[in-house]
């Protein structure tokens, strides 16, 4: 059955234009329409929602999502308008000339009264190009009106933050106004009281791991804001580690202060962010009632090592950089450079006094060694696979084209019957039109089906040709690289045992 999708879209700053550009409506809209086409009605709709995300950048899991299965099961793309599915010029644009009719999707903006099937072998009107340059320029409109307000409310002090930072709470009275939270304030105290008493952010971490004293993670997990939009949070941290204690020791905002815009972004088209000087921070003095005086503050930075940034030398390329996990804790393994021998590690170890994976330790070397087998081993096995895979499909082609063949032969006889029949008189003209006629129409039926074929069997050979073109990189190869391991390898699993497991890119490709 055919497919059309519809994308529906609202950003944060929509919500403010109300009902008509809500979610519901949307829905209904494009519904309304599809059931009022004729040529759409028989097909089937797949709904693809990105609520609250701006369509000035195309990261949006929903048209994430969308666009893997363009071409593949999705036909026609609906929108209401241009700007639900992006505010962005050159993308939209991108998308509507060259990408969509490349995968002979069609795409449907229903109140801009736009549809790809009647431009066909010619461009678009330039109202897109106009519409698409009006939305982007609205897009940016919007993105520095957003920017003054929201500077504003910084200097006033308001907390604008999706989670209130660890140890405070929103204020059920002050709107954006942080207060101590009575469950998370002690704990942070305790670790500027532990700081001061001498302890390392490692010591600190180990101390609350024996107590279980729990982490942010399943403290926000227990009460459900773990999975707040825009909050990503590792299953590493479900234990305390020096890394978590070392960000909160160094946090001015609990002396009081309301640090602001440390960061800013590129540009409204994309998520990439720059760090920003210190010196134009919003900084906002006694702006929420502070967990630790300023003292206590600065006495707790004397406990922590200074940061002396290292240069960067190949001997610190880290091949399998965050590939390596810990199968019982989930944690990334840590690269240690021991001269003798380097070696992969859980860290675990270091901030939990009893666990299962104190033991997980990797050879470095042994570990490039059994990936690299096991990537020789793969490549082999599907080679092997994809040889006989692609025999068996153009044997399937080739036996359909020589019985195609039998069968315009057999048509071609039955015409030079006709002519003798006719000759003979024993076939008046008219019957002899008909039925030639009819062979003919049989003939060119057969002629279509066997270009189809050969097309194919064609295309069997060039995927063949690509494929082993692709694997001419790897065939054969003696060691690893950054982008062989980074395309073939998604994960590696170490066990207790140090046993190994790699979860690979290309799933259920290759049979073992």
């Amino acid at each position: 059955m055919k497919t059309i999708a519809i994308y529906l879209r609202l950003s944060n700053e929509d919500i403010n234009e109300g009902e008509s550009n809500s979610i519901s409506n949307q829905r209904d809209l494009l519904k309304n329409y599809i059931s009022s086409k004729k040529d759409l009605q028989d097909y089937e709709i797949l709904e693809f929602i990105d609520d609250g995300y701006s369509g000035a950048t195309f990261d949006r899991p929903a048209l994430n999502k969308l666009l893997k299965l363009t071409g593949k099961t999705i036909e026609v793309v609906m929108v209401k308008d241009f700007s639900r599915f992006g505010r962005n010029l050159i993308e939209v644009g991108n998308y509507i000339d060259q990408v969509f009719p490349f995968l002979g999707v069609r795409f449907i903006a229903v109140n801009e009264d736009y549809d790809s099937k009647d431009y066909k072998g010619s461009t678009a009107s330039i109202d897109v190009g106009l519409k698409a340059l009006i939305y982007e320029m609205y897009s940016r409109d919007i993105s520095r009106k957003i920017r003054a307000v929201q500077k504003s409310k910084f200097q006033k002090g308001e907390y604008l933050c999706a989670l209130p930072l660890f140890g405070y709470m929103r204020s059920e009275i002050e709107k954006n106004k942080l207060i101590q939270n009575p469950e998370t304030a002690p704990i942070v105290k305790r670790i500027f009281k532990l700081a001061c008493e001498g302890k390392t952010p490692t010591q600190i971490a180990v101390i609350f791991n024996a107590e279980g004293v729990p982490s942010p993670y399943m403290y926000h997990k227990e009460k459900g804001t773990d999975k707040m939009r825009g909050w990503k949070l590792s299953s590493e941290n479900t234990i305390w580690t020096n890394v978590i204690v070392h960000r909160y020791l160094k946090d001015e905002r609990y002396t009081g202060k309301l640090i602001s815009r440390k960061r800013t972004k590129i540009d409204i088209n994309t998520k990439k962010t720059m760090q920003i000087p210190r010196s134009e921070w919003i900084i906002c003095e006694d702006a929420h009632e502070a967990i630790v005086s300023r003292d206590v503050w600065k006495q707790a930075q004397l406990v922590m090592r200074p940061y002396i940034p290292k240069p960067y030398t190949i001997a610190d390329y880290n091949l399998f950089k965050g590939l390596l996990k810990c199968e019982h804790c989930g944690r990334t393994l840590t690269f240690f450079k021991n001269k003798k021998e380097p070696c992969y590690r859980c860290a675990t170890r270091r901030f939990v006094t009893f666990c299962e994976c104190k033991d997980v330790r990797i050879n470095e070397q042994q570990l490039k060694d059994f990936v690299l087998y096991e990537i020789q081993r793969k490549i082999r096995l599907f080679v092997f696979q994809d040889m006989n895979k692609g025999r068996i499909q153009n044997n399937s082609y080739e036996v359909e084209i020589e019985h195609i063949e039998r069968q315009i032969k057999q048509l071609d006889c039955k015409k030079t019957s006709l002519f003798e029949r006719l000759a003979d008189g024993k076939l008046s003209k008219e019957d002899f039109k008909e039925k030639t006629a009819e062979l003919s129409q049989k003939k060119t039926d057969f002629e279509h089906e066997k270009t189809a074929l050969l097309q194919k069997l064609n295309a069997t050979y060039v995927v063949k040709d690509s494929t082993t073109k692709d694997l001419g990189k790897y065939a054969g190869v003696q060691e690893l690289t950054q982008q062989l391991v980074a395309e073939l390898i998604q994960t590696i699993k170490v066990f207790p045992d140090n046993s190994l497991e790699i979860v690979w890119n290309f799933k259920n490709c290759i049979k073992d």
